[in-house]
């Protein structure tokens, strides 16, 4: 059974470091993090 890498799996399927795609992704996850660490509320 082959393995893979966190990196190479991130590289698979949200393409290489610096894309459109993967910038994208990065950002949206760190919103994601973050989001919850706030004193916002909606609603």
């Amino acid at each position: 059974m082959k393995t893979y890498s966190l990196d190479e799996v991130q590289d698979d399927l949200l393409r290489k470091q610096g894309t459109p795609e993967r910038d994208k992704f990065e950002y949206e996850l760190q919103v994601e993090v973050e989001l919850p660490h706030t004193n916002l509320s909606f609603g």
